[in-house]
């Protein structure tokens, strides 16, 4: 089935927000998706450094992304880049179609096939490990939450077999008074 025709609005889901400081200072001004806003990873060190005394968040508006990205920069230029600790103007960067092309094909191809992904580990080092944990003596608290896990696994692997038992039963006595019947 194809589907055709447009939609008439972009969807309104990224935000525009401020961070302000205790003296109610604006020091940095963003957009981002959901939770961005209130994200304290992925930021730069300047901003940790005025973060870290504390800082209010202001919502100034939820748009589509193109609208949010505008609304961003010119709250930035209005303000002042010298007087934020963003790093640069906009955080929009479009690439064009020839970039586009060129990104696709440096991570496509076997080269890239560990991208991402753990080797497993050399025989030497599972030696390494095994021998790291040898003569390891857990406290009294974790033996006490080994020992309440295994009772936990236990008991649902007892009530799995039960309930097995009891609907093989169920069928067999089904399967008998059909037949007298």
């Amino acid at each position: 089935m194809e589907l055709t025709g447009k939609c008439k609005e972009e969807p309104k889901d990224t935000y525009v927000y401020k961070h302000i400081d205790n003296n109610g200072v604006v020091f940095y001004v963003g957009q981002g998706a959901k939770r961005r806003p209130y994200d304290k990873y992925g930021r730069s060190e300047a901003w940790k450094n005025v973060a870290k005394n504390g800082y209010t968040i202001e919502i100034v508006d939820v748009l589509s992304k193109n609208k949010a990205f505008a609304l961003e920069k010119k709250i930035q230029l209005e303000i002042g880049i010298e007087n934020l600790v963003n790093q640069n103007i906009g955080s929009s960067f479009i690439h064009t179609k020839e970039s586009k092309e060129k990104i696709s094909k440096a991570k496509t191809g076997a080269k890239r096939v560990m991208m991402g992904k753990r080797k497993p580990p050399t025989a030497q080092a599972l030696i390494n490990m095994s021998n790291a944990q040898k003569g390891r003596r857990h406290s009294e608290i974790t033996k006490a939450k080994m020992v309440n896990s295994a009772k936990k696994r236990w008991q649902e692997a007892r009530a799995a077999a039960i309930e097995k038992a009891n609907e093989i039963r169920n069928k067999q006595l089904n399967t008998k008074t059909s037949i007298i019947k």
